[in-house]
């Protein structure tokens, strides 16, 4: 039960079933709330703002200094006792922020064979480990597919496992003997009277072998992390070759793209040259043909400008040859009449003019000067003049062509040359059109199939599927490396394996100079053997449920998934800490997930989820806990999601699934629920969750939060 939370006004309540329950609803009508709600009950570690959580309509209609409460109230049945468990808190309306209490939790436990209710004074997050424990409701609780794909991070997977299989039941004992054998050593020795001699020989020995578990634990450590590159670079090295040949077939395309594109444009370059029709008609007078008085009269002109450009040209090219001989002959650059530079240089030596005989003044001298200068600067030029450009633009030599071809080549202006040159033309453009509009479209069809082939392969980037031999090759030798180095460091860590089973019969070959009795070191000796045993006996548990585990995960991957190729999933211990699953075919060859649909890589980490459901019934406890999901077929097809929820109900254990498919919008955008679709859905029960509606809007667009209400229905 909701009452007052979030969206959820005054007390709205679920009535759930121990089997599948669906809850549709649309984006913003609360269905998150609800998975929302679950968290904040049962994690201890919610970090709600608890101004964001009660609802804003009952504060709305309160007044002030009046009060109301916002819980969560959730109902489980265990065994044969019903636990209520609540959390709570009180908001209080006052003039600026709304005073908000402490969080109040309280469980009441009811008997369900006398009838008898009392209170439960543990707190919800000690009863939850009991009725929904962390390990599993950290892999329960799913808020999007997204989150469901979490479960590939090896630790947790790995306390999982651990929470679910036997060998949980061999941990303490491997930690109670493995205690008792360290504390029976060392009362032996402090009970013993060796001499000084033997009780430093062994705490060398202890020295010693301290120092070679740590070697042994460092050579683990790295051989661990190296065999983690060597898988990473394996896996790379699959992905590749698995994509070789989407990389030849890429290359294939963009070369197919580039001929086609070098064709197309040849064709384009061919259409410019053709497609001069205007230059024909009016350039080439192909307009003219049938008219001999114009082309005669045209020629005519051609004469008589050609005779008007010579005598131009003449004209200009004889003053040019003056101007260029005046230049190399040192010819005064003076005008007509003035005097040369003799002449000037004695009148200013003299100071008197020798034209008028009168002496000079200060501006006769200064222009003298200014002229003689002017002089000299012209002498110190380049006695070079370029030939001026008297037409530069003439078109009189290609008109003068074209009136001789006229005359000396009169076939070529022919009625029939024409048409046919014309006709010709017009045949290599529509063709050369054609080429071009089919290219573009064959180029269209190549480009979307090569955004087929990247999409097949959205971990390549388009750089590295063009150059994907010299990838493998470079992932193939860093694999080398590491494989290399992992078979040194295995060598090195047998031979400290082999040197710590030497110091360990050397340190009780010490021991038996101990003046003890026989009977108190073969305590000794037993507690230690009995420690290795529990140790070995876990290890086999963790490998048998991980066996197990990976028998139910393939059965629920294949039901899940009727009609396609799913392969097989198998769990294995990466290392100490560690678990993880990996693909095969069901041949056992490495499955890469370029195999498989959205659907199909959402489905495994799902199946191993429902795999674990179902062992974890099956342990001593004999337990089963619910599942919850929000949004987990957003990749699925509508076949395959009935499929999903078909598991789902089969499984006949407790889930609850939020999700916003099977609903339709009418023209006002108020939800329905689609029957046609929703009724060949399997399922226990169904809810359809809504806001009230018509909404309510604030001037700056958004909700007015003062107006939301969640409504529920139960599906009939």
């Amino acid at each position: 039960m909701l009452n007052n939370f979030m969206c959820y006004y005054d007390k709205k309540s679920f009535d759930f079933s121990d089997g599948l329950n669906i809850i549709l609803g649309h984006n913003g009508d609360g269905k998150s709330t609800i998975f929302t709600a679950f968290n904040w009950i049962f994690d201890p570690y919610s970090e709600l703002k608890l101004t964001d959580v009660y609802s804003k309509k009952k504060y709305s209609e309160i007044l002030e200094n009046d009060t109301f409460e916002v819980y969560i109230e959730c109902i489980i049945t265990q065994y044969d006792t019903e636990y209520k468990i609540t959390k709570s808190f009180t908001v209080t309306k006052n003039a600026d922020l709304p005073n908000i209490s402490r969080i109040k939790e309280e469980i009441w436990r009811k008997d369900l064979c006398t009838g008898d209710n009392s209170l439960d004074n543990r707190s919800i997050s000690n009863l939850s480990q009991q009725v929904f424990p962390e390990a599993f409701r950290n892999f329960s609780m799913f808020e999007t597919e997204t989150d469901a794909l979490k479960i590939v991070e090896g630790e947790q997977l790995a306390d999982l496992v651990r929470s679910f299989s036997n060998a949980k039941h061999y941990e303490k004992l491997d930690e109670v003997i493995e205690n008792f054998a360290e504390r029976a050593d060392k009362q032996f020795r402090r009970e013993s009277k060796a001499d000084k001699t033997a009780q430093d020989a062994i705490d060398a020995i202890d020295t010693k072998i301290g120092n070679t578990k740590n070697d042994i634990e460092n050579l683990l450590k790295r051989i661990d992390d190296d065999e983690k590159g060597r898988e990473y670079y394996t896996n790379q090295i699959n992905e590749l070759v698995i994509s070789l040949t989407i990389s030849e077939d890429y290359k294939k395309i963009e070369e197919q793209i580039e001929k086609i594109k070098a064709e197309t444009e040849r064709a384009r370059t061919e259409n410019k040259s053709r497609n001069k029709f205007t230059d024909k008609i009016f350039d080439d007078f192909y307009i003219l043909k049938g008219f001999d008085n114009i082309i005669s009269a045209f020629s005519e002109k051609i004469d008589d400008l050609r005779k008007e450009k010579n005598r131009v040209d003449n004209e200009e090219r004889n003053k040019f040859a003056i101007e260029k001989l005046e230049l190399e002959n040192g010819a005064t650059p003076f005008p007509p009449g003035f005097p040369s530079l003799e002449i000037l240089k004695e009148i200013l030596t003299d100071n008197i003019c020798k034209i008028c005989d009168t002496p000079l003044n200060d501006k006769a001298k200064e222009y003298i000067n200014k002229s003689i200068k002017l002089y000299e600067e012209s002498k110190n030029k380049e006695k070079t003049v370029k030939a001026p450009m008297i037409f530069p633009n003439n078109f009189i030599d290609e008109f003068q062509i074209i009136d001789r071809t006229i005359q000396i080549k009169p076939e070529k202006y022919s009625k029939e040359r024409i048409s046919e040159e014309i006709g010709f033309n017009i045949k290599r453009i529509t063709a050369n059109n054609a080429t071009v509009s089919e290219n573009t479209k064959k180029i269209n069809d190549l480009e979307i199939e090569k955004n087929e082939l990247l999409a097949r392969v959205p971990n390549i980037s388009e750089n590295e599927l063009k150059n994907i031999r010299i990838n493998h090759e470079n992932y193939s030798n860093e694999k080398d490396k590491l494989v290399e180095q992992i078979g040194k460091n295995n060598t090195k860590l047998e031979g400290k394996k082999a040197e710590l089973d030497e110091l360990h019969k050397t340190r009780n070959k010490t021991l038996s100079q101990f003046k003890e009795s026989y009977f108190k070191q073969s305590t000794i000796e037993v507690l230690s053997f009995l420690s290795d045993i529990a140790k070995n006996v876990k290890e086999d548990e963790y490998k048998k449920f991980l066996k197990v585990l990976s028998e139910r995960t393939t059965k629920y991957l294949k039901q899940i998934n009727v009609g396609e190729i799913t392969g097989k999933i198998e769990l294995y211990k990466k290392n100490n800490k560690e678990v993880t699953y990996k693909s095969l075919n069901d041949d056992n060859s490495l499955r890469s997930s370029l195999e498989d649909s959205g659907a199909l890589q959402i489905s495994k980490p799902l199946s191993i989820l429902f795999a674990i459901a179902d062992i974890a019934s099956e342990t001593v406890d004999n337990e089963t806990y619910p599942m919850i999901f929000d949004a987990p077929t957003g990749r699925y097809s509508p076949d395959r999601e009935q499929e999903f929820f078909k598991v789902l109900k089969a499984t006949k254990k407790q889930r609850i699934v939020v999700t916003l498919r099977f609903l339709g919008a009418d023209e006002t955008n108020t939800p329905y629920v689609n029957k046609d679709l929703f009724q060949n859905i399997e399922k226990d029960k169904a809810f359809f969750i809504k806001r009230v509606r018509p909404f309510q809007y604030k001037e700056d667009g958004t909700i007015n939060a003062e107006t939301i209400n969640t409504e529920i229905e139960v599906l009939h």
